[in-house]
C-alpha cells in the first residue's frame, strides 16, 4: 500500500472524507504515541484516548487552516499527544490530591458527632441551593464522585469537555462569590471542614 506524503495527508484532510489520511496519521504515529504514554505510567488505553484526541485536535486544526507547516506533521502531532497526555496526568494528581484530602475529612465526618455532621449538610446545603442543580451535579460528580470530564460530559448536554470545564469553573466562582458574600457561612463551613 502506498503511503501518503505529509502534502498528501494534509491536502487530504481538507477533504470531504478524510478516512484515508486519518488511516495513513493512524498507521504512522500511533506506536509513536502509545510509546510515549507507556512510558510516562499510562495504559494501552489511555495511549488508545490520547491518540484519538490527539487526531480530533490535529484534523481540526488542519481543516482550519492553522497548521503552517513551522514543525513536521510528526512533530506537530506527538507535541499535541503529549500536551493532552500531560495534561491528563495532572487532572489525574489534582484528582488523587482531592481525594485524599475528602478521604481525611470523610475520617474526620466518620468521627465527628452525628449533629455537627447534619450542620455542615446543612451548611452544604445552603450553597448549593444558591448554585442550581447543574452546578451541583457537576461539582459533585467532579470532586466527590470523581468523574472526569469524559464521564462528566455523558451526563449533560454541553457541547464539547471545554464547554463543560468553562461551566465548571463558573459554578465554582459562584460557590466562591457565595462564601465571599456570607463570611460567616465561609466560616462555618471552614471549621467544620478542617476542625482539629
Amino acid at each position: 500500500m502506498n503511503e501518503l506524503s505529509n502534502q498528501e495527508i494534509l491536502l487530504a484532510l481538507q477533504q470531504q472524507d478524510i478516512e484515508k489520511p486519518v488511516a495513513a496519521l493512524y498507521r504512522t504515529y500511533h506506536a509513536t504515541v502509545q510509546a510515549m504514554v507507556l512510558a510516562q505510567g499510562g495504559s494501552i488505553a489511555d495511549a488508545d484516548d490520547v491518540f484519538q484526541d490527539a487526531m480530533l485536535s490535529f484534523v481540526n486544526t488542519v481543516k482550519a487552516g492553522k497548521f503552517r507547516g513551522d514543525s513536521s506533521i510528526k512533530t506537530f502531532f506527538v507535541s499535541i499527544a503529549r500536551y493532552i497526555w500531560f495534561n491528563e496526568l495532572r487532572s489525574r494528581q489534582r484528582r488523587e490530591n482531592r481525594h485524599q484530602q475528602l478521604a481525611v475529612v470523610s475520617q474526620d465526618a466518620v468521627e465527628a458527632p452525628a449533629q455537627a455532621v447534619l450542620v455542615r449538610t446543612n451548611h452544604l446545603q445552603q450553597v448549593f441551593e444558591q448554585i442550581g442543580n447543574v452546578c451541583k451535579q457537576i461539582l459533585i460528580g467532579f470532586y466527590y464522585q470523581q468523574l472526569n470530564m469524559r464521564q462528566l460530559l455523558q451526563q449533560f448536554s454541553f457541547e464539547n469537555e471545554q464547554v463543560l470545564r468553562n461551566k465548571k469553573s463558573k459554578c465554582l466562582k459562584k460557590v466562591k462569590d457565595i462564601l465571599a458574600d456570607n463570611p460567616s457561612l465561609a466560616e462555618a463551613l471552614q471549621n467544620q471542614l478542617y476542625h482539629e
